[in-house]
């Protein structure tokens, strides 16, 4: 089934009282600001659920060691979390309008947020900055040079150049987000 989808990583931020410990309460505070946000015109008899017609889910992961992995450095744990709806049901412009509003309340947890990369992210603000410039600039700041560099040695090992590798497998996010 097709579906329109925004899903977040959070990273699981320390506890107050053991900072060894990752702080639940975000994991809650998630779920249940996305809950008000879909009821909140219910009372003036407004479709609560207009926006989101399929779901909202989420799950509890680990960090990563993966270099671009939006779990990158969250050593506390990750709390992935996401909307959907279905594409035919909801307007474009409707369904954007939600999306942002939930984009906006889990990017105020604080924390290198960061969307999963295979869902729909490219036409959102975080924090107010276009998506692209986000994570180039803020999100995956330090590790996209380290990527290049990374691609850069496995080519000369396997004999091929970035510029090979990008004119075979280019498409314009990429592009944007790696090589510019």
């Amino acid at each position: 089934m097709r579906v329109r989808d925004i899903e977040l990583q959070i990273p699981l931020p320390p506890r107050k009282d053991d900072p060894t410990k990752p702080d639940f309460s975000i994991v809650q505070r998630a779920w249940w600001d996305v809950i008000n946000l879909v009821y909140k015109d219910a009372d003036i008899g407004s479709d609560p659920s207009s926006a989101m017609r399929v779901a909202l889910e989420m799950r509890l992961m680990a960090g990563s060691d993966v270099l671009m992995a939006p779990q990158k450095g969250n050593d506390l744990g990750t709390l992935s979390i996401e909307v959907l709806t279905l594409p035919d049901a909801v307007a474009d412009d409707e369904w954007h309008d939600f999306a942002q509003r939930v984009i906006d309340l889990w990017m105020s947890y604080g924390g290198n947020v960061r969307p999963h990369w295979a869902k729909e992210w490219d036409s959102f603000k975080f924090n107010g900055q276009d998506a692209r410039k986000y994570l180039k600039e803020v999100a995956y700041k330090d590790q996209i040079p380290e990527f290049r560099a990374m691609l850069k040695s496995i080519g000369v090992e396997q004999g091929w150049t970035l510029e090979q590798l990008k004119k075979r497998y280019s498409n314009e996010l990429w592009d944007k987000i790696i090589y510019e």
